[in-house]
């Protein structure tokens, strides 16, 4: 009779237990907690960002979009080395939808100005730098700025950059359509840059080296000689 005492006992500590922890109390409890993920997205994405490679066909100058130095245009044939172009997602540091777009020979990055027109920067963590990448009603890639949502990358006949706005013009539309080719995608871990001054960088590069004993050579005793 003991035992029976006992499972009963278990039974009625049991159900109390789960009318306490009802799925309501636990949905009050995730709310209270998403505000804190919210306001720092790193901490959900753990500040990896991925990496994808294309070649950008552009289907008004017949032509690859390619940073040659400072400049981008839409001249590239498909075997050259300057063609290759990088997504690397922001995320981490932006917005959830936010891309640069990064040559990879020149490592450097495509950028509007603030009149709109294109132009090339040596670092994209500025808004102007940052795309949102999307498809159009007939299914070609379009790439918008976050910086002002009505530009959009596109360029001309001649493979020249078309200033963002233009995008509203019917007779251009097809110069904003990209296909993309050649894909491939990886995962980068993104570090954020940490200034050092001098004196620590010194103090950091000589740290551990008094703690380190060298090491002693075995004395092998002499055969005496006749």
């Amino acid at each position: 009779m003991i035992w029976v005492f006992q499972i009963a006992s278990l039974a009625y500590l049991c159900s109390l237990f789960f009318n306490m922890a009802s799925c309501k109390s636990f949905s009050v409890d995730l709310e209270k907690g998403a505000p804190s993920i919210r306001e720092n997205p790193t901490r959900s994405w753990k500040s990896h960002d991925i990496r994808r490679s294309y070649k950008l066909y552009n289907q008004c100058s017949g032509n690859h979009v390619q940073v040659v130095g400072k400049l981008v245009n839409a001249k590239g044939s498909a075997d050259n080395p300057f063609v290759n172009m990088s997504f690397i997602s922001a995320r981490s540091r932006h917005h959830q939808n936010a891309i640069n777009i990064v040559g990879q020979k020149t490592k450097n990055y495509v950028c509007f100005n603030k009149k709109g027109k294109l132009i090339v920067r040596k670092n994209g963590r500025k808004k102007l730098c940052l795309f949102r990448e999307d498809l159009s009603k007939d299914h070609y890639t379009v790439l918008q700025s976050l910086y002002d949502p009505t530009w959009y990358v596109g360029f001309n006949r001649r493979g020249k950059p078309l200033r963002g706005s233009q995008y509203s013009l019917p007779k251009l539309q097809n110069c904003f359509h990209f296909v993309k080719r050649d894909h491939s995608y990886s995962m980068d871990e993104y570090i954020p840059p940490v200034k050092i001054k001098p004196w620590r960088l010194k103090e950091l590069l000589t740290e551990g080296h008094g703690h380190h004993r060298s090491r002693q050579q075995r004395k092998v005793p002499k055969t005496p000689t006749r």
